[in-house]
């Protein structure tokens, strides 16, 4: 008896606190509109990161190389890439200058003679065929005086191009030739790339091609990040092989590798005007998909959707 007594107190406590438990608090919630915007069905393709710049740098003057840069060096356009042996065409400079002295002194002589044979003919004291004499002897000095700066213009050149400059800002990553070597004009000598300005190519099939614009924004995935980057150009000519045109994308200031890998969504058809909800608000309950939504009265609706474009 006692054990019964017992056992219903117990029960009787029991229900007692569980009725003094406070209820448990609702369930938060956040509400996003429904909004009609332009869709399209999307498929990824992949695509590359490209450097807007990528040079095999040459050399211009034929000598031995004398200098390279490194493999990492970042350099900025008009500087060093590497040297030739320019001693030839220093010692040449030196005796072109030789010749233009002389030919100044030569010069400045003819045109005292000639100066001087004007005067007399004057005077009726020298014969005309000597001054006329003088006058093409200045002339054809004046030339080989042209003639030689122009030489002396053409070695200077030389000079200048026997030191391979940087033709854009870049990193040197890769030396086609090594010091000691002799080169000839149109031998590479260094790869330089300009990892600053980047762009993306990708194949896009031809069937939908047409689809896109100049200025279109696309999203590409890249190392679990996607963006949406705008269409610089579409390369209107196709690869009979793969079906597919190049497009080109601007790069803005992500760090993305030279090299790397991508995939860029492009649209399956021509867009077309649809209902869109955030993906969260969808649920799926027994193979049935559906939304909550909000009704007049406040309270949550169940709405069954249907999914796709």
């Amino acid at each position: 008896m006692n054990a019964r007594l017992l056992i219903c107190a117990a029960a009787l406590w029991s229900a007692a606190a569980a009725a003094q438990q406070p209820a448990a608090p609702p369930t938060p919630v956040s509400v996003r509109s429904v909004i009609k915007t332009e869709l399209a069905p999307t498929s990824w393709v992949p695509g590359s990161v490209l450097a807007a710049a990528d040079a095999r740098v040459s050399a211009e003057v034929s000598g031995r190389l004398v200098w390279v840069a490194e493999v990492g060096t970042r350099v900025a356009q008009g500087d060093s890439l590497a040297r030739g042996d320019d001693a030839a065409l220093r010692i040449e400079k030196q005796t072109q200058g030789a010749v233009i002295e002389r030919l100044q002194a030569q010069l400045k002589y003819r045109e005292q003679q000639v100066q001087r044979y004007t005067q007399l003919a004057a005077k009726n004291v020298a014969a005309g065929d000597q001054l006329d004499s003088a006058n093409s002897e200045l002339a054809m000095t004046r030339a080989d005086l042209s003639q030689a700066r122009a030489r002396l213009a053409e070695i200077d050149h030389r000079l200048n191009r026997s030191n391979v400059r940087a033709p854009f800002d870049g990193v040197v990553v890769a030396r086609l030739a090594q010091p000691g070597e002799y080169l000839n004009p149109g031998t590479p000598v260094v790869r330089l790339v300009d990892v600053t300005h980047r762009e993306i190519s990708a194949q896009v099939p031809l069937a939908v091609f047409s689809l896109l614009k100049d200025g279109d924004t696309l999203s590409v995935r890249h190392g679990g990040q996607t963006l949406r980057l705008p269409v610089r150009s579409r390369i209107g000519v196709g690869d009979p092989t793969s079906r597919s045109a190049e497009v080109r994308m601007s790069v803005g200031q992500e760090d993305w590798v030279v090299g790397s890998a991508v995939e860029v969504g492009v649209p399956e058809a021509a867009s077309k005007q649809v209902l869109a909800v955030h993906r969260d608000a969808i649920l799926l309950r027994s193979g049935q998909r559906f939304v909550y939504r909000v009704g007049e009265s406040g309270k949550a609706e169940r709405v069954e959707i249907r999914e796709g474009l």
